[in-house]
């Protein structure tokens, strides 16, 4: 089947990146009018596929918000991701199960024990990384979440986060996978 030109286009510019062709995915054209994945490529964007699914609405909606002329339109709306793809911010809940365990039941911020209802914060806050991905949760307190909003936390907690993501960081992915889109 011979690719449309539409379709054509798109093969040609997915791997330009800062206006050079870099063919990181497949080599375009190919020789033999087939597009064929480099050795890995189908294995790196089934496992990164939250990630980049995630940098691609951010990057689509970032160009939406750019053009002025959507601005009157849009305004600043925070449900322009769910108008455009159909889901906002995923439940966090589902993740507080295994934050819990790894956390030895205890807040993130504080280290006092955690009530049966507690926050699953994004550690670097959502407005400034709005990706739902395991590595960037922490279990608080409603009161200590709240206290840190959505400023970045403080360096010893930095410190603790980035610990925790190099002891945990894979197992952390498993036992979340499934858990958020």
């Amino acid at each position: 089947m011979t690719p449309s030109a539409d379709q054509q286009l798109k093969f040609l510019h997915l791997q330009n990146i800062g206006g050079a062709q870099i063919p990181f995915l497949y080599q375009y054209p190919h020789p033999r009018g087939k597009l064929i994945l480099h050795d890995g490529v189908a294995s790196m964007l089934r496992t990164f596929h939250p990630l980049i699914q995630q940098l691609s609405r951010a990057g689509w909606i970032a160009h939406v918000r750019k053009n002025k002329r959507n601005a009157e339109i849009i305004g600043q709306v925070d449900e322009l991701e769910m108008f455009m793809f159909g889901s906002s911010r995923a439940s966090l809940n589902q993740a507080a199960y295994v934050l819990r365990k790894l956390q030895s039941d205890k807040c993130f911020y504080c280290s006092s024990n955690l009530p049966k209802e507690a926050d699953v914060d994004h550690f670097i806050p959502w407005s400034k990384y709005p990706r739902d991905l395991a590595h960037n949760f922490v279990l608080a307190h409603a009161s200590c979440n709240r206290k840190k909003s959505d400023m970045l936390a403080a360096q010893h907690h930095l410190e603790n986060w980035l610990s925790r993501n190099q002891r945990y960081g894979t197992d952390l992915k498993l036992r979340t996978d499934g858990v958020l889109s």
